[in-house]
C-alpha cells in the first residue's frame, strides 16, 4: 500500500490489482501454449493455430476489461489533483491506450497471419486461390499496420514527454528498447502488407492481360472456397471479416492502364527493397532477434536479392 499513487482510493487500487493478477494468471497457460505450438511441424502449427485464435478472441476481450478497470483509476487520481494547470496538461494528452487488449490484438493478427502464410508453404492453395488470399493478406497486414503505428506513435509521445522517465536511466533504457521492438514490427508488416499489396496489383494485371492461367476444378464454386478458406476468422469481432462481395467489388477490373499499374508495381517492389536493407543493418536488439540473428538476416536477405 506505501506505493499506491496520491488520490487514489485504496478499494479500487486493490480491485485492480485483483483484476491483474488475475488475468496475468489466466493468460500465462495460453501464452505458454502459443509458444509451445511452434515446437510442431508446419501442418500441426496451422491446424492448432486454427484453434487457438477463437480463444485468443476472449482474451482480447478480458485485456480490454483489465484496460478499463486502469483507465478509471486513471481518471479518478486526476480528479483527485487540485492543481488546475496539471489537470488542463493532462486532459490534453492522448487518449489513455488500452495496453493490455492491444497487446493481445496484436498477437491475434499475428496468428491470422502466419495461418495464411502456412498455406504457401504447404501448398495448400491452387493458381486459381491465389488472388483471393493474396487480398484478404493484405487486409490484415492493413489492419496490423493500423494498430502498430498508434502503438509506435503513444510509445514514442510517452517516451518523449515523461520527466518520469527521462531522469531514470535504467528505465529509459528499457522504454528505449520497446520503441526500437514497436517501430521494427511496424516496418516489417508494412513491408509485407507492400508486398502483397505489389503481388495483388500483378496478379490482376495478368489475369487482365489474360496471361494468368487458372485451373479451376469443374464443380468449384468461388464464394463457397472463399467461405471455407477464411473460416476461422468469420466469427471474429477484429479484424473486420471481409465478405465475398466486398472482395469482388475489390478485385473486379474492368478497365486497366497496364504500362502504369506495371510502373506501380515496379515502384511498390522498389520500396519493399529499400525496406529490407534499412532492416538489414539493424542490430540483433533492435530487432529482438539476438537468438536467430543470423538466420533472420539470411531470409532478409534472400528477399532483396530475389
Amino acid at each position: 500500500m506505501d506505493l499506491m499513487p496520491q488520490n487514489m482510493n485504496p478499494a479500487e487500487f486493490m480491485n485492480a490489482h485483483d483484476v491483474l493478477k488475475a488475468f496475468l494468471d489466466r493468460i500465462s497457460l495460453v501464452f505458454i501454449e502459443y509458444f509451445k505450438i511452434n515446437c510442431h511441424n508446419r501442418s500441426r502449427q496451422r491446424r492448432m493455430l486454427g484453434k487457438l485464435i477463437a480463444e485468443w478472441e476472449i482474451l482480447q476481450e478480458e485485456a480490454a476489461g483489465v484496460d478499463e478497470v486502469f483507465h478509471r483509476l486513471v481518471e479518478q487520481q486526476l480528479q483527485g489533483i487540485e492543481n488546475g494547470a496539471f489537470i488542463a496538461e493532462s486532459s490534453a494528452d492522448t487518449a489513455a491506450p488500452y495496453y493490455f487488449s492491444s497487446w493481445a490484438y496484436d498477437l491475434k493478427l499475428n496468428m491470422i497471419e502466419k495461418i495464411l502464410f502456412l498455406g504457401f508453404e504447404l501448398e495448400l492453395y491452387g493458381p486459381h486461390e491465389y488472388i483471393m488470399i493474396y487480398w484478404y493478406l493484405q487486409c490484415v497486414l492493413g489492419s496490423r499496420t493500423f494498430l502498430l503505428e498508434r502503438m509506435t506513435s503513444f510509445t514514442v509521445e510517452q517516451t518523449s514527454s515523461s520527466p518520469a522517465v527521462l531522469a531514470n536511466s535504467k528505465q529509459t533504457t528499457s522504454t528505449t528498447e520497446v520503441v526500437d521492438y514497436v517501430q521494427v514490427s511496424q516496418l516489417l508488416t508494412q513491408t509485407k502488407k507492400i508486398l502483397c499489396e505489389a503481388i495483388l496489383k500483378l496478379l490482376l494485371t495478368a489475369q487482365y492481360t489474360g496471361q494468368l492461367r487458372q485451373f479451376k476444378p469443374i464443380f468449384d464454386d468461388e464464394e463457397t472456397r472463399y467461405t471455407q478458406r477464411f473460416k476461422p476468422f468469420a466469427a471474429l469481432s477484429s479484424p473486420p471479416h471481409p465478405t465475398y462481395p466486398m472482395f469482388l467489388e475489390n478485385i473486379t477490373v474492368e478497365e486497366m492502364d497496364v504500362p502504369q499499374m506495371l510502373m506501380i508495381i515496379k515502384t511498390d517492389l522498389e520500396r519493399v527493397r529499400r525496406y529490407l536493407e534499412h532492416i538489414l543493418v539493424l542490430m540483433p536488439e533492435e530487432v529482438n532477434m539476438d537468438k536467430c540473428f543470423d538466420y533472420f538476416k539470411s531470409v532478409r536477405m534472400a528477399m532483396v536479392c530475389g
